[in-house]
Protein backbone atom coordinates (compact mmCIF):
# COMPACT_ATOMS: atom_id res chain seq x y z
CA UNK A 1 0.00 0.00 0.00
CA UNK A 2 2.88 2.40 0.70
CA UNK A 3 4.24 1.91 -2.81
CA UNK A 4 7.65 0.77 -1.57
CA UNK A 5 7.25 -2.68 -3.09
CA UNK A 6 5.88 -3.35 -6.52
CA UNK A 7 4.30 -6.76 -7.11
CA UNK A 8 4.32 -7.90 -10.70
CA UNK A 9 2.12 -10.99 -11.13
CA UNK A 10 3.83 -12.23 -14.28
CA UNK A 11 6.85 -14.29 -15.31
CA UNK A 12 10.35 -12.89 -14.73
CA UNK A 13 11.77 -10.65 -17.44
CA UNK A 14 15.49 -9.86 -17.72
CA UNK A 15 14.68 -6.13 -17.73
CA UNK A 16 13.32 -6.49 -14.18
CA UNK A 17 16.79 -6.30 -12.62
CA UNK A 18 18.15 -3.15 -14.24
CA UNK A 19 18.48 -0.12 -12.00
CA UNK A 20 18.30 -1.97 -8.68
CA UNK A 21 20.90 -2.00 -5.92
CA UNK A 22 20.57 -5.77 -5.45
CA UNK A 23 18.34 -8.62 -6.52
CA UNK A 24 16.87 -11.60 -4.70
CA UNK A 25 15.51 -14.63 -6.49
CA UNK A 26 13.38 -17.19 -4.69
CA UNK A 27 11.27 -18.96 -7.29
CA UNK A 28 12.56 -22.43 -6.54
CA UNK A 29 12.55 -23.11 -10.28
CA UNK A 30 16.09 -23.81 -11.47
CA UNK A 31 15.76 -22.26 -14.93
CA UNK A 32 14.11 -19.07 -13.63
CA UNK A 33 16.56 -18.68 -10.74
CA UNK A 34 19.49 -19.11 -13.15
CA UNK A 35 17.98 -16.53 -15.52
CA UNK A 36 17.62 -14.06 -12.65
CA UNK A 37 21.26 -14.58 -11.63
CA UNK A 38 22.53 -14.14 -15.19
CA UNK A 39 20.40 -11.05 -15.83
CA UNK A 40 21.55 -9.41 -12.62
CA UNK A 41 25.21 -10.10 -13.28
CA UNK A 42 24.89 -8.85 -16.87
CA UNK A 43 23.94 -5.39 -15.55
CA UNK A 44 26.32 -5.46 -12.57
CA UNK A 45 23.72 -5.94 -9.86
CA UNK A 46 24.64 -8.26 -6.94
CA UNK A 47 22.28 -11.21 -6.72
CA UNK A 48 21.21 -13.72 -4.08
CA UNK A 49 19.26 -16.77 -5.14
CA UNK A 50 17.74 -18.32 -2.03
CA UNK A 51 19.22 -21.70 -1.10
CA UNK A 52 21.53 -21.61 -4.15
CA UNK A 53 24.98 -20.43 -3.02
CA UNK A 54 26.37 -21.35 -6.44
CA UNK A 55 24.19 -18.59 -7.94
CA UNK A 56 24.85 -15.96 -5.25
CA UNK A 57 27.14 -12.96 -5.22
CA UNK A 58 26.43 -12.47 -1.52
CA UNK A 59 24.86 -14.41 1.30
CA UNK A 60 22.47 -13.34 4.01
CA UNK A 61 23.13 -14.52 7.55
CA UNK A 62 20.32 -15.66 9.80
CA UNK A 63 19.84 -12.77 12.24
CA UNK A 64 18.73 -12.60 15.86
CA UNK A 65 18.04 -8.97 16.72
CA UNK A 66 17.57 -7.67 20.24
CA UNK A 67 18.22 -4.02 19.48
CA UNK A 68 21.02 -3.01 19.74
CA UNK A 69 22.40 -6.55 20.18
CA UNK A 70 22.54 -8.41 16.87
CA UNK A 71 23.78 -11.97 16.39
CA UNK A 72 24.37 -13.26 12.85
CA UNK A 73 24.71 -16.91 11.91
CA UNK A 74 26.16 -17.96 8.59
CA UNK A 75 27.18 -21.20 6.97
CA UNK A 76 28.73 -19.40 4.01
CA UNK A 77 25.64 -20.28 2.02
CA UNK A 78 26.31 -24.01 2.29
CA UNK A 79 23.40 -24.84 4.58
CA UNK A 80 20.79 -22.10 4.99
CA UNK A 81 18.48 -24.45 6.88
CA UNK A 82 21.20 -25.16 9.45
CA UNK A 83 21.75 -21.41 9.91
CA UNK A 84 18.00 -20.99 10.35
CA UNK A 85 17.90 -23.74 12.99
CA UNK A 86 20.83 -22.20 14.89
CA UNK A 87 19.08 -18.81 14.76
CA UNK A 88 15.90 -20.36 16.18
CA UNK A 89 17.92 -21.94 19.01
CA UNK A 90 19.61 -18.61 19.77
CA UNK A 91 16.25 -16.84 19.85
CA UNK A 92 15.17 -19.28 22.57
CA UNK A 93 18.35 -18.69 24.60
CA UNK A 94 18.77 -14.91 24.33
CA UNK A 95 16.41 -13.01 26.57
CA UNK A 96 14.26 -10.38 24.93
CA UNK A 97 15.63 -7.88 27.48
CA UNK A 98 19.27 -8.23 26.43
CA UNK A 99 19.04 -5.05 24.37
CA UNK A 100 17.84 -3.11 27.41
CA UNK A 101 20.80 -4.46 29.39
CA UNK A 102 23.21 -3.43 26.64
CA UNK A 103 21.83 0.11 26.56
CA UNK A 104 22.07 0.33 30.37
CA UNK A 105 25.70 -0.82 30.40
CA UNK A 106 26.59 1.58 27.60
CA UNK A 107 25.61 4.52 29.82
CA UNK A 108 28.36 3.58 32.27
CA UNK A 109 31.24 2.71 29.96
CA UNK A 110 32.92 6.08 30.40
CA UNK A 111 32.55 6.01 34.19
CA UNK A 112 33.97 2.49 34.40
CA UNK A 113 36.88 3.46 32.19
CA UNK A 114 37.54 6.57 34.30
CA UNK A 115 37.50 4.67 37.60
CA UNK A 116 39.36 1.63 36.29
CA UNK A 117 42.02 2.83 33.87
CA UNK A 118 43.51 -0.61 33.22
CA UNK A 119 41.95 -2.95 30.71
CA UNK A 120 42.17 -5.74 33.28
CA UNK A 121 40.26 -3.68 35.85
CA UNK A 122 37.56 -2.84 33.33
CA UNK A 123 37.27 -6.49 32.33
CA UNK A 124 36.89 -7.59 35.96
CA UNK A 125 34.25 -4.93 36.53
CA UNK A 126 32.14 -5.95 33.52
CA UNK A 127 32.49 -9.66 34.27
CA UNK A 128 31.17 -9.03 37.77
CA UNK A 129 28.46 -6.68 36.54
CA UNK A 130 27.03 -9.02 33.89
CA UNK A 131 27.07 -11.96 36.31
CA UNK A 132 25.36 -10.02 39.10
CA UNK A 133 22.08 -8.69 40.36
CA UNK A 134 22.45 -5.16 38.99
CA UNK A 135 22.47 -6.56 35.46
CA UNK A 136 19.35 -8.59 36.22
CA UNK A 137 17.54 -5.54 37.57
CA UNK A 138 18.57 -3.43 34.58
CA UNK A 139 17.42 -6.11 32.14
CA UNK A 140 14.10 -6.51 33.92
CA UNK A 141 13.47 -2.77 33.73
CA UNK A 142 14.06 -1.65 37.32
CA UNK A 143 16.21 1.22 36.08
CA UNK A 144 16.05 3.35 39.24
CA UNK A 145 17.36 0.58 41.48
CA UNK A 146 19.90 -0.53 38.91
CA UNK A 147 21.21 3.04 38.42
CA UNK A 148 21.61 3.63 42.16
CA UNK A 149 23.47 0.35 42.63
CA UNK A 150 25.57 0.88 39.52
CA UNK A 151 26.72 4.31 40.67
CA UNK A 152 27.69 2.84 44.02
CA UNK A 153 29.58 0.01 42.35
CA UNK A 154 31.38 2.25 39.86
CA UNK A 155 32.60 4.46 42.69
CA UNK A 156 33.97 1.59 44.78
CA UNK A 157 37.64 0.77 44.40
CA UNK A 158 38.15 -2.26 42.19
CA UNK A 159 39.38 -4.30 45.16
CA UNK A 160 36.04 -3.74 46.96
CA UNK A 161 33.76 -4.35 43.98
CA UNK A 162 32.96 -7.99 44.58
CA UNK A 163 30.47 -9.87 42.44
CA UNK A 164 27.22 -7.92 42.56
Amino acid sequence: DSGEIEWLARPFATADVAGHALVYGATGEDAVDRAIAVAARDVGVPVNIVDRPDLCDFIMPAIVERDPVVVAVSTGGASPMLARNVRLALEQILPAEIGRLDRFAAQYRGAVKATRPSAAGQKRFWERFFAGSIASEAAEGDQAAACAQMLELVNKPDSEAEAV
